[in-house]
């Protein structure tokens, strides 16, 4: 059955309509606890936007620390000793100054080691684990994904093929044949579904 414009939610600048579904929208941060290489081990950190997290575990994947450490703002990280539980040295929630989005895309564009074949092999589980955690931790942002139904979700950017579709939302029902691979909107039906599915269970 084909679609109309009312079967999907489009968006792409953080100030539009459905802009709370973009990668750079500031929400009330998320915290998460990552794995990092020794001598650091388990350490929570703060996420002020998915575009944050999605960066540092691309610093994190290629083993790139010194950019990891620039995206999530801390400036003297400490080592942790195995077994420590002292919780100052494994939270950095209240240490760090993460810089802005595009100062973070920049840095994860430029991390060393970087492989494209594992990047692609990698990234929509990358992106996907952020938003999960950016709208469990949200009720607002996540009241705004479920209330979307079962439309599907479009990163109407002109610039990007892989994230989004490659048109505007003005161009893009009329040029659908020519869609890029909308990864974005794709994680986020995901999202959708599993707190959906987290939602049910809690009310069962």
């Amino acid at each position: 059955m084909p679609r109309t414009k009312d079967d999907y939610v489009f968006f792409w600048r953080t100030t539009d309509r459905a802009g709370w579904a973009a990668q750079w929208y500031k929400h009330a941060p998320f915290t998460a606890t990552v794995e990092l290489p020794a001598p650091y081990g388990e350490c929570t950190f703060a996420f002020p936007t998915a575009e944050h997290w999605m960066m540092a575990q691309k610093a994190l994947l290629f083993g790139d620390l010194d950019a990891f450490w620039l995206v999530v703002g801390v400036e003297d990280p400490i080592p942790g000793p195995a077994g420590s539980d002292d919780a100052r040295m494994r939270t950095y929630v209240d240490r760090q100054s993460p810089p802005g989005p595009k100062a973070a895309k920049a840095l994860g564009r430029a991390v060393r080691g970087f492989d494209e074949q594992v990047w692609e092999r990698e990234r929509e589980r990358v992106v996907r684990e952020g938003n999960l955690e950016k709208f469990r931790q949200n009720a607002r942002e996540r009241e705004m994904l479920l209330g979307t139904g079962e439309r599907m979700i479009v990163e109407a950017s002109p610039r990007d093929r892989i994230w989004g579709v490659g048109f505007k939302e003005e161009n893009a029902m009329r040029n659908r044949e020519r869609w890029g691979l909308n990864l974005l909107g794709k994680a986020l039906m995901e999202v959708r579904a599993i707190m959906r599915a987290e939602a049910e269970a809690e009310e069962a």
